[in-house]
């Protein structure tokens, strides 16, 4: 079952993310043996598959103009070629 968010930190390691709700059906983003897909989509080369498992997160607070929860992933596997794809796109912010 998909969630959407929006990346807000990307590094070699790991991403930030933010997303509506720390549940997808029965499931809990915070639990101690998920696995997290994620799949970035706007990645100029293509889009990029990840996994990862979470290890932070917070609600955000309901005065900005961020809702949801911010989640910390650390990636756990990334094929080859998408792996050159994300650090590529990686090398583009610096």
């Amino acid at each position: 079952m998909p969630l959407e968010g929006y990346t807000r930190d990307i590094s070699e390691d790991g991403l930030a993310i933010i997303v509506p709700s720390l549940r997808i059906g029965d499931k809990y983003l915070d639990s101690d043996d998920c696995t997290v897909r994620v799949v970035l989509l706007e990645v100029p080369a293509g889009s990029v598959e990840i996994q990862a498992t979470p290890v932070r997160y917070q609600p955000l607070e309901q005065t900005g103009s961020e809702t949801g929860h911010l989640l910390g992933l650390r990636i756990t596997n990334m094929s080859d070629s998408d792996r050159s794809r994300y650090e590529m796109y990686l090398r583009t912010l610096e």
